[in-house]
């Protein structure tokens, strides 16, 4: 019985770190995918009521925040998270308008999603906003 304890014990000594860095990893794809989505809302919400819509960050980079105004005009704001964890890097051509057909009015735009996974180990996530509207995102593993 003892060692079936020591066994079990051993397993969660080892599994414990690996289930805290795959929840700080699951955080930054979840702040990524959130982005994402909200940006295609916000091009969604400028076609169909065929007024512009934008999507601002919350704060100068590194943002924790950002904030669009749904279909209903309400303002949302959307906090990412990982309580200041994941963070929005870098932001080129921020705020992001979208006109009333869905493209985009300026610049396309990219945004940097970045998360702490270890001392050594980041997540970051580049999302893009084509002149058309249309929104990428890219995945890439940092090791420092």
């Amino acid at each position: 019985m003892l060692v079936v304890i020591a066994i079990i014990g051993f397993f969660l000594l080892i599994s414990i770190p690996a289930v805290a860095n795959y929840l700080r990893g699951a955080n930054v794809r979840t702040a990524a995918d959130q982005l994402v989505k909200d940006l295609q809302s916000c091009r969604y919400i400028a076609v169909t009521t065929r007024q512009t819509r934008t999507l601002s960050l919350g704060s100068p980079v590194p943002a924790t925040s950002y904030q669009y105004t749904d279909v209903r005009g309400n303002v949302q704001i959307v906090t990412l998270p990982g309580q200041g964890t994941v963070t929005i890097d870098s932001a080129s051509n921020f705020p992001v308008t979208f006109n009333s057909l869905g493209g985009l009015q300026g610049s396309p735009a990219t945004a940097t999603v970045t998360g702490r996974i270890t001392p050594t180990r980041s997540h970051i996530y580049t999302i893009s906003v084509e002149i058309t509207g249309k929104v990428t995102k890219a995945y890439n593993f940092n090791a420092p």
